[in-house]
């Protein structure tokens, strides 16, 4: 992958989690640390809606301490989890309130 495809890819991953998720805040991954390889990041503080209508309600999208695995996949929302595999992408723990997204490739 050339490194226009590789910044086309990270650009599009990025606007499908923001309109995917809108109650989450994600952040370009070159803003932390500088790392060209991080798609995105995120963490505390972002949210994801359960449920529908009326009997929706908001859950929290990273959770590095739960130990309920039928909802978070290694701290991770399982929503968030297999949309990142579907964009050919997987979150990576920093600390237990940051999330960095990656490429798979």
């Amino acid at each position: 992958m050339t490194k226009e495809q590789r910044e086309e890819h990270k650009a599009k991953t990025l606007a499908a989690f923001i309109k995917q998720f809108p109650n989450c805040w994600f952040r370009a991954g070159e803003e932390f640390d500088h790392n060209e390889d991080c798609i995105a990041w995120s963490g505390e503080g972002s949210k994801v809606i359960e449920g529908i209508m009326d009997d929706a309600f908001e859950l929290e999208a990273f959770d590095g301490y739960s130990t309920n695995y039928e909802i978070y996949v290694m701290g991770v929302h399982h929503s968030l989890h297999e949309f990142a595999e579907e964009h050919n992408c997987f979150w990576e723990a920093y600390d237990m309130g940051t999330y960095l997204l990656y490429p798979t490739e």
